[in-house]
């Protein structure tokens, strides 16, 4: 399976399988990436962006990741 990189959020690497689609979850708390399923994103319409031409979307989830809800990630300070 080839790997590239996609970008780096807070110090981490996203990393993205080649020729998989899907989203990412990043978590507020513990920074922990995960892959999510893959909705279909539409672009805006022609024109909305003014002179811009947009090559791609992406949709990133931000939230509190499993693992921090169930207490099993230290929170800061404790």
């Amino acid at each position: 399976m080839q790997v590239r990189l996609v970008r780096e959020v807070t110090g981490r690497t996203i990393r993205c399988e080649k020729g998989i689609l899907h989203h990412h979850f990043i978590c507020d708390r513990c920074g922990d990436v995960e892959d999510t399923e893959w909705y279909n994103v539409p672009k805006p319409a022609s024109g909305s962006q003014g002179k811009r031409i947009i090559r791609e979307s992406e949709l990133i989830f931000r939230g509190l990741a499993r693992s921090v809800l169930l207490g099993m990630v230290p929170v800061d300070g404790a």
